[in-house]
């Protein structure tokens, strides 16, 4: 998370805008062929799996509800 002293600074600064012409950027259209990639397809992220809070009044009853998971419903352990 940025600090808010850094925040207010982007906030407070003034972006140059500049002329093609200066930094001699080529006009007119970008050839189709100029690029060296070719996209193939485009797909969506994968979805994000659902979280679960563990339940227990101390943290150790947390660590072993825990370590029960794992072992019996995720079968990692």
């Amino acid at each position: 998370m940025p600090l808010i002293t850094g925040v207010m600074k982007a906030m407070k600064t003034q972006i140059d805008i500049l002329d093609p012409a200066s930094i001699e950027a080529p006009f007119g259209p970008i050839d189709r062929d100029a690029s060296k990639i070719t996209v193939l397809s485009y797909e969506a992220p994968a979805g994000r799996p659902s979280v679960r809070i563990m339940e227990g009044a101390s943290p150790e009853e947390k660590a072993q509800n825990l370590v029960r998971a794992l072992k019996d419903e995720a079968k990692v352990l």
